[in-house]
């Protein structure tokens, strides 16, 4: 009996060793923290607010701290146009809790809009956005490994952020995860910091299609295509979707008439110009920029994941040659990759392609779909294995070298 019981521990030790995290039992909803810093960048004057989710438990925290790292990757979560950092709650909440991490940040600004033309829109925000996570995350002891300013962009300062204590205990990689616009904004943020992101999530994502970003038709484009997406939206009403749909609508709404408001305020502190009121417009038109390798290489990346909505009209599947959303074949993946990624192919990386039920607010209808999906093809799972990688049988190296994970829809 001695025997049987020395066994059965010897048993549980080696699981506890192996799956560390599994003895942790976490809350059913993450502790939260909202803020907002005051932004100098490029003579303008901005507001970003955050919103940071932890979903570790007291024991898993002070093996993060005995560790000196997560236990997975930390997350970064970028919101569609105008959305805030409250939107989405539940998919936030689940994908926060599902990660190996359990740790996400979702950070968002006004519109950068400052003296110098080449860091307004989605150019500015890249850097504003990392220094609030960095800000953030550094308040609760965990630093983004490998961090490094960019070279050349203006210099940035945080008003009201000089006062917070920062304890860098833990480090952390970053998971960059995006939807809709804020796909586009996860790839330039991933290309701008190679060391520091390891991995990409796109969501019903813009930044697929050649709108003509440089044309004047681009935004007019994307805004009518917004109308009859919402419009299909707004259908869910009948359909018992409503609160899912009012807090879509209404996360825009607030979005684009306080940004328009403060607008005021950043001509009288940071730099006069009229052209500031119409500011969110700018966003509209940054939603058209195209992604691939010539603008926003990414090929450093450990994986890479891209989830169309079934019934998406404003960023297609059919768009990027999906013939049949219940299955992706190999061969569709393959053009996709090759088209958007090719030097994540080329370098191994893990690439996913998959199209999901629902419309563009998908992740708020079908949340546990949305989040099972792309934690497991990025490997960041808590509650599962990462997917073995699936090798296309190509006769060129390049495509040897790719792993093709999940390319069927479930």
């Amino acid at each position: 009996m001695r025997r049987l019981h020395f066994f059965f521990i010897i048993l549980f030790l080696a699981q506890v060793a192996v799956f560390p995290l599994e003895g942790y039992e976490r809350p059913a909803r993450p502790c939260t923290e909202s803020g907002s810093f005051t932004i100098r960048f490029n003579g303008d004057w901005l507001k970003a607010y955050y919103k940071f989710f932890d979903a570790r438990s007291d024991d898993e925290k002070k093996e993060n701290k005995s560790a000196g790292k997560l236990s997975g990757a930390a997350i970064i979560f970028f919101h569609g146009h105008a959305q805030r950092p409250d939107n989405a709650d539940e998919f936030i909440t689940r994908l926060t809790r599902d990660s190996k991490s359990g740790v996400l940040l979702i950070p968002v600004c006004d519109t950068p809009y400052g003296s110098d033309p080449a860091w307004r829109g989605d150019a500015g925000k890249d850097i504003i956005l990392m220094e609030v996570s960095r800000r953030v995350f550094g308040k609760h002891g965990i630093t983004i490994q490998n961090y490094s300013i960019p070279p050349v962009a203006p210099k940035l300062v945080i008003e009201d952020a000089d006062a917070i204590p920062i304890h860098n205990e833990i480090a952390t990689s970053i998971l960059a995860a995006g939807y809709s616009h804020g796909a586009i904004l996860a790839r330039r943020f991933a290309s701008k910091y190679p060391a520091s992101v390891e991995s990409l999530v796109h969501i019903c994502p813009a930044g697929y299609i050649q709108w003509g970003e440089n044309s004047c038709l681009a935004g007019p484009r994307i805004f009518a295509r917004f109308s009859w997406e919402s419009m299909r939206i707004s259908t869910g009403y009948f359909s018992g979707e409503g609160m899912e749909v009012t807090s879509a609508g209404w996360g825009i709404a607030r979005g684009v008439g306080g940004d328009c408001l403060r607008s005021a305020g950043s001509c009288a502190f940071g730099g006069f110009n009229p052209l500031k009121a119409g500011r969110p417009l700018r966003d509209i038109k940054d939603c058209a920029t195209y992604l691939d390798d010539t603008n926003f290489p990414v090929g450093h990346l450990k994986s890479i994941t891209v989830l169309f909505g079934e019934n998406d009209s404003l960023f297609p599947y059919r768009a990027v040659g999906i013939a049949n959303p219940k299955s992706v074949v190999p061969e569709e993946a393959s053009r996709f990759f090759e088209k958007f990624y090719p030097s994540a192919m080329k370098n191994g990386s893990i690439l996913s392609l998959k199209v999901l039920p629902g419309n563009h607010i998908g992740l708020q209808i079908y949340p546990d779909d949305y989040v099972a999906t792309a934690l497991s093809c990025a490997g960041e799972d808590r509650n599962s294995t990462i997917i073995p990688a699936k090798k296309e049988k190509r006769d060129d190296e390049q495509s040897k070298k790719t792993a093709f994970v999940g390319t069927q829809s479930e």
